[in-house]
C-alpha cells in the first residue's frame, strides 16, 4: 500500500451561530446538500446543521465550563460539483475552532496495491474557485487570532464571536494567560 499524502485547502474559524447560519444558507442556495459523516452519510437539513453548530458554539463560549465536543462533521455535496467540501470541529492545543476544507488531490490506484495522486483540477476544474467562494463568506466577517503576537493555526474569528469568547470560561482559564488577541477592538 502507498502512503497517503494529500493536501487540503482549509479555512479555520469561530463565528457566532447566526453568522454560521448565513454560511449554511449560502451553501444551501448553491444547492449543496449536507451529509453527516457517519454510517451511510445520512442527509441533514440546513436547520439540523445550524442547530448542531449552535450547541457546539454554546459549549465553547460557556461562562461556567468549557467543552469542545458535540459537533458532527458534514460533507457538502452538489450535483454540479464533483469535488468535495467538508465542515468539522477541531481542537489544536487549547484552541477550539471549526474548519471548512477541500482536498487538493485525489488518489488513483495503479492496480498493484499502490496509488498516486492527481491534481483535483483534473476531476473538478472549479475546485479551488468553489472553495474560495464558499470560504469567502467566513473570511469577510473574520480576522486572525494571535497568541503573544503570532497567528494561531490560521484560525479566524468574527467580531461578535471574539466578544463572546472574551467572556467565556475558556478565555478566563487559557486566553488571558497566553495573551490571546485579535485585531478586533
Amino acid at each position: 500500500m502507498g502512503t497517503i499524502k494529500c493536501g487540503f485547502w482549509m479555512c479555520r474559524f469561530l463565528v457566532t451561530d447566526k453568522e454560521f447560519a448565513e454560511f449554511v444558507n449560502f451553501c444551501a442556495g448553491k444547492e449543496f446538500r449536507f451529509h453527516a459523516s457517519m454510517l451511510n452519510y445520512p442527509l441533514a437539513s440546513p436547520q439540523e446543521v445550524i442547530e448542531n453548530y449552535r450547541l457546539a458554539y454554546s459549549r465553547i463560549i460557556s461562562k461556567t465550563s468549557y467543552a469542545n465536543h458535540g459537533y458532527d462533521c458534514y460533507s457538502l455535496k452538489a450535483d454540479w460539483f464533483k469535488g468535495g467540501l467538508g465542515t468539522t470541529s477541531r481542537h489544536y492545543g487549547n484552541y477550539p475552532f471549526f474548519q471548512i476544507d477541500s482536498p487538493k488531490a485525489y488518489s488513483v490506484s495503479d492496480g498493484d496495491g499502490y496509488f498516486h495522486y492527481e491534481d483535483i483540477h483534473q476531476q473538478e476544474p472549479r475546485a479551488k474557485e468553489v472553495f474560495s467562494e464558499v470560504s469567502s463568506i467566513i473570511k469577510k466577517i473574520s480576522r486572525p487570532i494571535f497568541e503573544n503576537g503570532r497567528p494561531v493555526y490560521s484560525i479566524r474569528i468574527s467580531e461578535d464571536a471574539w466578544n463572546d469568547l472574551k467572556e467565556s470560561y475558556w478565555y478566563e482559564t487559557f486566553g488571558k494567560d497566553n495573551n490571546v488577541t485579535t485585531k478586533w477592538k
